[in-house]
């Protein structure tokens, strides 16, 4: 499963998936992350979460998150949590 999910407004989400199909979501990013599974996506910032699986490189020092030419922001309150995640930390 290859989703990305962002925010468009405060309570309209927008998902990508790999085919290029769009979705929007009238709920919360809380909401949308607890539908999602656990150990398959990680939010990484108060718009973003990302399959993890999908994940192509991590700029550690800039906060960004790469999906092959994609970049995805990492803020400080998710980074701790991401990095446990991709096992970078423990």
């Amino acid at each position: 499963m290859n989703l990305r999910v962002t925010a468009a407004t405060f309570l309209a989400f927008i998902v990508f998936t790999e085919k290029g199909k769009k979705f929007v979501l009238r709920m919360s990013m809380g909401e949308v992350q607890d539908k999602l599974p656990k150990d398959a996506f990680a939010r990484t910032h108060r718009k973003y979460s990302v399959n993890l699986s999908k994940i192509t490189s991590i700029d550690v020092q800039d906060n960004l998150i790469f999906i092959d030419d994609l970049s995805i922001p990492i803020s400080r309150s998710y980074k701790e949590e991401l990095l446990k995640q991709l096992d970078w930390m423990k």
